[in-house]
């Protein structure tokens, strides 16, 4: 049987994010935000629901050593559509593979600018990953850590990992933290 060359291209999402299931070039001629890019966050969920995957931004990059979920900017180039940014993205940062898009976050786009001045609106999904493919790989270029955390060691800001070291949860922003938190909310609570 022959390997699918591009793993993050086969993938659901439900009917009500279609919007995003459209190259970014043309999401962003029909956007508001008047932005420049679009970029995306993979809200990782472990099998029981209670922790959320995070990432540690390599000390080489801007906000070193932070915290946040996979995620990334869309390539217009590669990319056949926002969707498939975040698939992408969540495969390059992390190894794992996107099987569905379960919804967005009920939240207005994270508006920012970049070092060179563009306009990026960030967008937030809750995603399954294929079980198949259970370990978190890090790209070291762009990530030196990874935990999986509960809510409260979100809002505490810290955790002890099972190995017994106390790891700080620093996050990028604090629009990045507060989303998270709102990503527990939402999976106790879809409604």
């Amino acid at each position: 049987m022959a390997t699918d060359p591009h793993p993050h291209t086969s993938f659901s999402h439900p009917a009500a994010l279609t919007r995003f299931f459209q190259p970014s070039r043309a999401f962003l001629a029909a956007d508001s935000t008047g932005c420049d890019a679009v970029a995306t966050g993979a809200l990782v969920f472990s099998a029981d629901g209670r922790r959320l995957l995070l990432v540690q931004r390599a000390a080489h990059d801007s906000m070193p050593l932070r915290w946040e979920v996979p995620g990334g900017a869309c390539d217009a180039a590669a990319d056949a559509t926002v969707l498939h940014g975040l698939a992408r993205e969540l495969r390059e940062e992390t190894g794992l593979v996107l099987r569905r898009v379960v919804r967005a976050l009920p939240r207005p786009a994270h508006v920012f600018a970049t070092r060179r001045g563009l306009r990026v609106a960030k967008f937030y999904f809750h995603v399954h990953v294929d079980p198949a493919v259970p370990a978190v790989t890090l790209d070291p270029d762009e990530h030196v850590g990874f935990v999986w955390a509960a809510e409260d060691e979100c809002r505490a800001r810290s955790l002890v990992t099972p190995a017994g070291e106390t790891v700080e949860l620093v996050f990028t922003t604090p629009e990045q933290e507060s989303l998270v938190l709102d990503a527990f909310r939402l999976r106790r609570d879809p409604s």
